[in-house]
């Protein structure tokens, strides 16, 4: 495991109520087996969506499976770290220049995560255990 740890997060804002409803339902559903089959699909799509400038930030791509009480969350960080800053979130969000300007962030890991979230909801609404 790389030296720095520098995970994504995402923030959701609104009702939870159907988030909640299909936690309830999925949380007995996932077994090791599975968080790893999906820890890879989700690796595998955020290094499609790496702007192709940056082959350090594409490969540095990882995930880790952690389990609490009564959960467990697959964790997708990058390990490619650049005087102290995630060069994965700097291209997510921007960053200013040498020269003071500001240099807009492309947003790349947020429809890599929805194509993964899409995928395992799709897998649960027909029925199957993800």
């Amino acid at each position: 495991m790389p030296k720095h740890r520098s995970p994504v997060y995402f923030e959701i804002k609104g009702d939870f109520k159907n988030t909640n409803t299909f936690l309830e339902r999925t949380k007995n559903l996932f077994g090791v087996g599975e968080l790893d089959h999906y820890g890879k699909v989700g690796v595998e799509y955020l290094k499609e969506s790496t702007p192709k400038s940056s082959p350090e930030t594409k490969d540095g791509w990882y995930y880790t499976i952690e389990h609490g009480k009564n959960s467990a969350s697959i964790i997708f960080n990058n390990s490619y770290v650049k005087n102290g800053n995630n060069i994965a979130l700097v291209i997510a969000n921007g960053h200013a220049s040498k020269s003071g300007k500001w240099v807009q962030g492309t947003d790349f890991i947020t429809p890599a995560i929805t194509k993964l979230q899409n995928e395992i909801n799709n897998r649960l609404t027909k029925g199957g255990k993800v």
